[in-house]
């Protein structure tokens, strides 16, 4: 009984991880996802109290992995700010941020395409701010190191840069399906910014 009960919720998730990554959490709809994991619309709610509920056991676990692996990456980075000496040290660094976020992100690719631009009126709505807050706080710390207070402008610059960058993550998730393409992609923007990097060290 247990093992079928197992298999029902197995079935139920599947369906709902189709279900949010096709609708977005606003427009899914418990009884279609009751439908493709063939189960009555009354008999879901016996493992689930609701949409958000469901959402939460299919987003939550990746969220908290999305969360501490930005955090232990920003702390890893200004734990290594004193090795930076120019600008190869700081790509370098910055590359290595990088991949490990793709990693994750392929790894992850549908439960993080969710997450970051389907989520809109769930708890979790806010995650590709937080994500482009920490990618700001890297930034800033890796490209004005030993600089002191940065100012107004180059702090607007560098909320551009994060805020490109995210986009350009979440466009990636949407539009490609390949987990190689998914790192080719982010690799892309990434030596994008390595351009600009090295050309505001020549300023």
């Amino acid at each position: 009984m247990q093992t079928l009960k197992e298999e029902i919720d197995n079935r139920i998730l599947s369906a709902a991880l189709n279900e949010f990554e096709r609708f977005g959490y606003a427009k899914s709809s418990m009884r279609r996802i009751a439908a493709e994991a063939g189960v009555t619309a009354g008999n879901i709610y016996r493992y689930y109290k609701g949409k958000e509920d469901l959402f939460q056991a299919l987003i939550r676990p990746i969220y908290l992995q999305f969360m501490n692996l930005l955090l232990a990456i920003k702390a890893e980075v200004e734990a290594n700010l004193s090795e930076l000496i120019g600008v190869p040290e700081q790509m370098e660094l910055v590359n290595s941020t990088l991949n490990r976020l793709i990693t994750f992100l392929e790894e992850s690719s549908k439960e993080a395409k969710i997450l970051l631009t389907l989520s809109q009126g769930s708890a979790f709505e806010h995650a590709k701010q937080e994500l482009t807050e920490i990618i700001n706080q890297i930034f800033e710390n890796v490209m004005f190191y030993k600089q002191g207070d940065i100012g107004p402008k180059e702090k607007t610059a560098v909320a551009i840069l994060a805020a490109t960058l995210t986009e350009g993550v979440c466009l990636t998730l949407q539009i490609v399906k390949e987990r190689e393409q998914i790192r080719y992609a982010i690799l892309e923007l990434a030596a994008v910014f390595g351009a600009g990097l090295r050309e505001k060290n020549k300023t």
